[in-house]
């Protein structure tokens, strides 16, 4: 099924060293909103700040999303590559920098907070889905929308778990 993520994880915390040499991650696209940070955080913290400087020394990140270029750039300022106004699920832009870069779709990994843009956007393009807890609750109109529909596909595919 295309909505269901390889792995989930509680927070970003869980992607480690360890787990990015366990399944051979080379570049791990990672979504912003909701994932590293609250919708209205403009700046990465230190601990964000942190995290990056750690995994860059074990992949090559590039931070994604789907907000405008001005808060995403201000965000990712002191973190490196990224990718605004991605058009996750559909938008190529982001996912053709496996391509440019030389790597295998077996080596890409994409962490983010939603199944409706993040996890159905790493299976678009054959890369591992890796589904994270989403920070907050508080979410723009569309996507407390999508997040209603996420929750029965999680129930749904929770409930298929249990019977397997």
């Amino acid at each position: 099924m295309k909505l269901m993520p390889h792995l989930r994880i509680s927070n970003i915390d869980e992607i480690t060293p360890e787990l990015i040499q366990k399944y051979q991650i080379q570049l791990l696209f990672v979504d912003i909103d909701n994932t590293l940070a609250s919708h209205d955080q403009a700046i990465a913290d230190e601990k964000t700040i942190q995290w990056a400087q750690t995994m860059k020394q074990h992949c090559r990140l590039i931070f994604i999303s789907n907000n405008k270029q001005k808060r995403v750039q201000l965000f990712c300022e002191p973190l490196g590559e990224y990718v605004s106004f991605a058009l996750k699920p559909f938008g190529r832009r982001a996912y053709r920098k496996a391509k440019l870069y030389g790597i295998e779709k077996q080596h890409v990994a994409c962490v983010g907070d939603q199944l409706l843009t993040d996890v159905l956007g790493a299976h678009l393009h054959g890369f591992m889905a890796i589904l994270c807890e989403p920070l907050t609750n508080k979410d723009i109109i569309y996507t407390k929308l999508s997040r209603s529909i996420e929750r029965m596909i999680l129930k749904r595919m929770e409930k298929k778990n249990e019977k397997m």
